[in-house]
């Protein structure tokens, strides 16, 4: 079943969305692949949404995060870590998603 990994970052986060988006983004892409399919970058838009940030980043199955995540040397996971100071002041909320049903022109 298809599913979607979300992080999500606190209001306050400070982020430098151009490096987020520039460089952390599509590196971390790159280290997941092949389990990463895609991704979209959201900001919020006011309203009481608790998030400043959020990606999304769709998967073919819901553990396949943890499977992107456990082929990184230890090395690329701490600069993944690291690289946290680069764009964000809070860490983000990491949660997943099964998808339960899709529009009906295909789109998640």
């Amino acid at each position: 079943m298809p599913a979607v990994a979300f992080a999500a970052y606190p209001k306050g986060s400070n982020m430098n969305l151009e490096y987020y988006k520039t460089k952390h983004v599509p590196w971390v892409f790159g280290l997941w692949q092949p389990y990463a399919k895609a991704y979209r970058l959201l900001t919020t838009a006011g309203g009481d949404c608790p998030y400043e940030v959020i990606i999304e980043i769709d998967l073919d199955h819901p553990g396949d995060l943890e499977k992107a995540n456990a082929q990184l040397s230890p090395e690329q996971a701490k600069a993944m870590e690291d690289d946290l100071a680069n764009y964000s002041q809070k860490p983000p909320v990491f949660w997943v998603s099964e998808v339960a049903q899709k529009d009906r022109s295909g789109s998640a």
